[in-house]
């Protein structure tokens, strides 16, 4: 069979429809449907001539985690086994979504490879993830909840972007996943754990958690240069452990509220610094906008 090096006008419409719909099955939060994936789980095992095994229905993965600790002696480091054994059910309709749709448009496949595909189909349309072991299989139900933040990326400022029946789940800020206490115990999470936190992206995310108005006051800055006019702010020096002296503009935005903004450590006015951050580099020609956005 020819290769197809272009999808025709109707197939990219098909293509766009496609991808909504297994976007929704990928974040699904219906009620999983046990009965339907068993059956097929149960195939996987009588292919590989093994018998069937022993379902455990559990709410979320975590609680698969917990019930295979107590179940399996042999487990070694448990969360990176888990992981390592599991497959991830609804999860991975990204690759399922991307070879049921060549298929749909042409592409042929031998009948076996044909009959797994829908299996694994109709796993990632009915449940989460799911541990096979040779006499039992835990299977976990969808999340209950999901959420984004206005660009669609998983966000949630008071709770688990990704929320299962037994109450756990992930936290996430902005797309980039986080401690669940930054979010569950906001008092956790200090200016110092923020700022020297390893992993970068997740010590952007707690540093917007925090908020750099926290951050400065908890790290007790030092006042430049104070404006006048507080729409203009005020230039503060702060001692950051493990990283040495930075600046923040501390200022009053037209909406009322009161931002700390990293600013270049050349600055040596609020003034400046202020113009700075409208991309002007000559503080003596910025103007203060009648409007600010």
């Amino acid at each position: 069979m020819e290769k197809i090096k272009k999808l025709t006008p109707a197939q990219e419409k098909l293509l766009k429809e496609y991808r909504a719909e297994w976007l929704g099955h990928g974040f699904s939060t219906e009620r999983a449907d046990f009965d339907a994936a068993e059956k097929v789980i149960s195939r996987f095992y009588l292919r590989l001539g093994k018998n069937i095994p022993r379902f455990h229905r559990m709410a979320s993965p975590n609680e698969c985690v917990i019930a295979i600790k107590q179940n399996t002696k042999k487990f070694g480091t448990l969360q990176t086994d888990y992981i390592n054994k599991s497959f991830f059910g609804q999860h991975e309709s990204y690759w399922i979504a991307y070879y049921s749709f060549a298929e749909k448009i042409g592409v042929k496949y031998s009948k076996e490879n044909s009959d797994l595909l829908k299996d694994w189909t109709i796993i990632s349309k009915s449940i989460s993830w799911w541990t096979p072991f040779d006499e039992d299989c835990y299977i976990s139900d969808r999340p209950v909840k999901i959420t984004y933040d206005n660009e669609n990326r998983l966000h949630r400022e008071n709770g688990a972007a990704i929320e299962y029946s037994d109450g756990w789940g992930v936290c996430m800020w902005h797309g980039t996943r986080v401690p669940r206490e930054w979010i569950m115990d906001r008092k956790s999470l200090t200016a110092k754990i923020a700022l020297t936190w390893s992993n970068i992206e997740q010590r952007r995310s707690a540093c917007e958690i925090l908020g750099w108005i926290a951050i400065v006051n908890d790290l007790q800055g030092k006042v430049i240069n104070k404006d006048e006019d507080p729409e203009i702010g005020e230039l503060i020096e702060v001692n950051i452990p493990d990283i040495g002296l930075e600046k923040f503009l501390v200022v009053r935005c037209g909406t009322g509220r009161t931002f700390a903004l990293p600013v270049p450590p050349n600055m040596t006015t609020a003034l400046q610094a202020n113009s700075w951050t409208f991309g002007i580099d000559d503080f003596r020609e910025f103007l203060k906008p009648e409007v600010r956005t």
